[in-house]
């Protein structure tokens, strides 16, 4: 029997690992999940921000990669999925991250403005935080 291309295999790693801890970071190019660190991650480009249903994660992760593929070979994108437990969809993002917490929220204010679409929170998987990017 042939083993799954490493496409699919790492499709496979995000898809169970988003689904046990509610998200995950992935380093695309190096196809590995890259462990929480302590600094506060947001997405680069929430223009292209995918939601999904979670029956549908798979298929839609391997859409994604493939139509960002170029921005998974910067060093400081990362894609990151996240559970949002409101609407029990996942996102599918180009992420980023920044040490210091009142920057990342600088941040993701101003590229939700470049990018024309609100983003919901900034996260800190090694201290299991969120923090809302808006008050209104």
């Amino acid at each position: 029997m042939p083993s799954p291309d490493p496409l699919t295999a790492f499709v496979e790693q995000i898809t169970r690992n988003t689904l046990d801890s509610g998200g995950c970071t992935a380093d695309v190019a190096a196809r590995r999940i890259l462990p929480g660190e302590d600094a506060w991650y947001f997405p680069r480009f929430p223009e292209h921000t995918m939601i999904v249903s979670l029956p549908e994660l798979g298929s839609s992760l391997v859409r994604f990669i493939e139509l960002h593929h170029h921005h998974h070979l910067a060093g400081d994108i990362w894609l990151g999925t996240w559970i949002n437990p409101a609407i029990h969809q996942c996102y599918l993002d180009l992420i980023t991250r920044h040490e210091d917490e009142h920057e990342a929220l600088r941040l993701a204010r101003l590229y939700s403005h470049a990018g024309g679409r609100k983003i919901i929170a900034i996260c800190n998987p090694a201290r299991r935080q969120t923090r809302q990017v808006w008050t209104d």
